[in-house]
């Protein structure tokens, strides 16, 4: 028995080695495409300006969260581009996990690409670190934030953003108000979105740029057409990873993903399918199609 024993034990050991080989090969693979930065980030874009000298288009740059990163949910800034690419530069600075806070202290390199247009999408992420105690310390820890979130500090924060861009830029600059967390029209996210899509709009009208109604146009179409999420809120998390999967290893597209689960516009609580990423690239079209 010993002398099996003997035999065998090294196959095993080869056999857990490539187990493990295989599942630390599946974990990066995932996290490499979760986390990929966008196709044309602002330090991208500076280095290639360096090397082809200035490019005779207009600059266009979208902040904000994973909802513009776009490796998570449906990209509608490549949307835009394909839709606008021929007269316009398109630069993607959405970055997974942002909140206000984080968007404001990557305004340097942003203001270094010397935009004519500005669109920002942010404040799901301060949104949904109050919604629990789990959420806050989670993002407060992640994301290295120097407070708790709040919304005060989220709407100081944007007035921040916008001072520093109207005075460092020359772009026109418009603000996306927040899209629905979920689809649940009754549901306590939607106070909370709306609250601060309201807090969005004032901000906007103090500092002098454009609000964008996204928070009302997708309420408009859940109305007529709402969403039947198949699990609550508060397994999101485990969706999202589970959706990950399945689109980078199953190849299974965003919106399968989402009619599976009940969603009408949402891939999941946060994030966009076609449909709602084609949303808000028709709004920010038409506001770059009104500056003309």
């Amino acid at each position: 028995m010993i002398d099996l024993i003997v035999a065998i034990l090294p196959v095993f050991i080869l056999l857990l080695i490539i187990v493990a080989l295989l599942a630390f090969g599946f974990i990066f693979f995932i996290l490499f495409q979760v986390f990929r930065l966008p196709d044309n980030t602002p330090a991208k874009y500076l280095a290639r300006k360096e090397k082809a000298g200035l490019l005779n288009k207009k600059l266009v740059i979208c902040i904000g969260d994973s909802i513009t990163h776009g490796r998570i949910s449906q990209n509608y800034v490549k949307i835009l581009k394909n839709k606008l690419g021929t007269n316009y530069e398109f630069i993607n600075a959405g970055l997974n996990s942002y909140l206000a806070w984080n968007v404001l202290e990557r305004l340097d390199e942003i203001i270094e690409c010397k935009p004519d247009i500005i669109t920002i999408l942010i404040g799901t992420n301060d949104v949904n670190a109050k919604l629990t105690l789990k959420n806050e310390k989670d993002y407060v820890k992640r994301m290295k934030l120097p407070q708790n979130p709040d919304h005060k500090w989220f709407c100081e924060t944007l007035k921040e953003i916008s001072k520093r861009l109207k005075m460092e830029t020359s772009a026109q600059i418009a603000i996306l108000t927040l899209p629905t967390i979920g689809e649940d029209l009754e549901g306590p996210f939607f106070n909370k979105t709306t609250h601060y899509s309201e807090s969005i709009v004032e901000i906007t009208d103090k500092m002098g740029v454009k609000a964008l109604p996204l928070h009302k146009t997708m309420i408009e179409y859940l109305e007529n057409d709402p969403g039947n999420p198949t699990y609550e809120y508060e397994k999101d998390r485990m969706y999202i990873i589970r959706s990950v999967v399945l689109h980078y290893f199953l190849r299974r597209s965003w919106d399968q993903i989402a009619e599976a689960t009940g969603f009408k516009l949402h891939r999941d609580y946060l994030h966009m399918n076609t449909k709602g990423a084609i949303m808000i690239a028709d709004l920010i079209e038409s506001y770059i199609y009104s500056l003309n």
